[in-house]
């Protein structure tokens, strides 16, 4: 239909993937170190560890992790300024406002 003619430009986005299972967490808890972006994991001791993450795109307000995370971590969401790595946390539960996601999260 000659929409497009030589010379012009335009972006165009495609679907890279299908669907797929992925881990989400709220933006507020990723932290940034230079060019690292890492989060604070809450071990089985309510101990705090730093883990670098590679992040994605988003999905309903929450960011897609696509590598460092599994599943199956409980993250630093709130009072992320008073947490150390090695330090001992308090973890309290919470859940992220989306009826299709729900994370156990952890805050210090």
């Amino acid at each position: 239909d000659y929409v497009l003619t030589p010379g012009l430009f335009a972006k165009v986005r495609l679907l890279g993937k299908g669907p797929y299972e992925a881990v989400l967490i709220p933006d507020q808890s990723i932290l940034f170190d230079q060019s690292l972006k890492f989060v604070y994991v809450v071990d089985e001791n309510n101990i705090a560890q730093r883990r670098v993450v590679t992040l994605g795109n988003t999905y309903n307000g929450l960011r897609i992790i696509t590598e460092g995370l599994n599943g199956e971590e409980r993250i630093v969401v709130n009072g992320i300024q008073r947490v150390r790595v090695d330090s001992p946390v308090s973890p309290k539960s919470i859940e992220i406002e989306d009826p299709d996601v729900v994370l156990e999260t952890a805050s210090s």
